[in-house]
């Protein structure tokens, strides 16, 4: 994708730009698509959105049934008006990431770029760092991104000075297929207990084993976090390590388990 900048200049816009690609829409193929498996919505797709030949950023499009064939994230990033030069163009790719960890590809759609779409592009003088922020292939709650047990893992795109980051995890529930409704809690009970169960496991004060691996498939981080007295699970990725996969697994019984995760990601302070 080539965009023209004609009026670009250092003097007016301060150095740099803020590329925002919003809206990745991942549209459910049609079901005679021979290319496409039958369980499309248990599957995911990973994208590297690339702008000048670098990567910039990592996007996760995690498509359910009632999504009504389409699912949305969005991600920015910042451009160098050094790196556009005389010709003003810009080049933004989308691209499948080569060599993501195994855990990330797993149950990852083959030809995970097929069906996917740019719903809109803009560039806009940047006035302050881009922020560090999450993809987790699904719409957040109150604010929150929600990670969820499947695909079992998000990405992490740091602020525009590529700093240290700060993630914040709270355990969401077990994950998984859930009874919803009072109705469907009454028709199951047994379900609806032993979901009521897996909830309580996982809301204890167990250690989460986190993984963090870079574009390049280098580990940069790999440890045990415990859970803090507000009930959160806080660790940092370290700067200069650009965009980055993140597993964080619940330990239950000793044994490291996916569950759902709310995620706040913040620039690490100093």
């Amino acid at each position: 994708m080539g965009l023209e900048l004609r009026t670009v200049r250092d003097e007016e816009l301060g150095g740099f730009l803020r590329a925002v690609s919003t809206g990745f829409g991942m549209v459910s193929p049609a079901e005679d698509d021979e290319y496409v498996p039958s369980d499309v919505s248990t599957r995911h797709r990973l994208i590297e959105v690339t702008a000048q030949g670098r990567t910039r950023a990592l996007a996760l499009l995690a498509l359910r049934a009632n999504d009504d064939g389409i699912v949305r994230q969005h991600v920015s990033f910042e451009i160098g008006v050094d790196e556009i030069g005389d010709s003003g163009l810009v080049m933004i790719g989308l691209e499948s990431p080569g060599p993501a960890p195994a855990w990330a590809r797993a149950k990852e759609l083959e030809h995970s770029l097929m069906g996917v779409c740019v719903a809109k592009v803009w560039i806009d003088r940047l006035d302050e760092p881009v922020l560090a922020r999450v993809s987790t292939g699904r719409p957040g709650v109150e604010q929150t991104a929600i990670a969820a047990a499947s695909p079992g893992f998000f990405v992490l795109n740091p602020a525009g000075d590529n700093g240290p980051t700060t993630l914040r995890l709270a355990a969401r529930g077990a994950g998984g297929g859930r009874l919803l409704g009072r109705r469907a809690k009454a028709k199951h009970p047994l379900r609806f207990a032993r979901e009521l169960y897996q909830d309580r496991r996982v809301d204890t004060s167990s250690p989460a084993a986190v993984e963090v691996v870079d574009v390049k498939g280098k580990t940069v981080l790999e440890r045990e976090i415990a859970k803090g007295r507000n009930g959160l699970y806080e660790f940092v990725v370290p700067g200069g390590v650009g965009p980055v996969f993140v597993r964080a697994r619940k330990l239950i019984g000793g044994r490291p388990r996916n569950v759902n995760w709310g995620v706040k990601a913040r620039r690490a302070e100093s």
